[in-house]
């Protein structure tokens, strides 16, 4: 019934129709492009801020095991020189006193 209802109506109103007919067909393809573009754009940009964030967390990450190599290294340094100007006699004198013997035997 509405076909035969569009052949009665004046050729304006046919205009009127196929226009925004039209009208809405490029305003859905426009907004469908717009959307596409926008949504790689929008990709990208996050895509360059993480690169971003991740260099700066690997710096920082870097940066943190590098002191600790250091410390280690010192520390290993600080030990060794300790332990090299200590006689056995010191070395049986401080386990005696912070082991000591107990009535069961067994040192604590």
């Amino acid at each position: 019934m509405f076909l035969a209802d569009a052949f009665k109506r004046s050729l304006s109103a046919q205009s009127a129709l196929v226009i925004i007919g039209f009208s809405f067909v490029v305003c859905l393809i426009g907004c469908w492009a717009t959307f596409v573009l926008s949504s790689r754009q929008i990709e990208q940009h996050t895509l360059v801020q993480e690169r971003a964030y991740m260099g700066e967390r690997l710096q920082i990450a870097r940066a943190i095991f590098e002191r600790i190599e250091e410390a280690h290294a010192a520390a290993n340094r600080r030990f060794m020189s300790l332990t090299e100007a200590l006689s056995d006699e010191d070395v049986e004198a401080t386990f005696e006193r912070v082991f000591e013997l107990r009535d069961d035997g067994t040192r604590r």
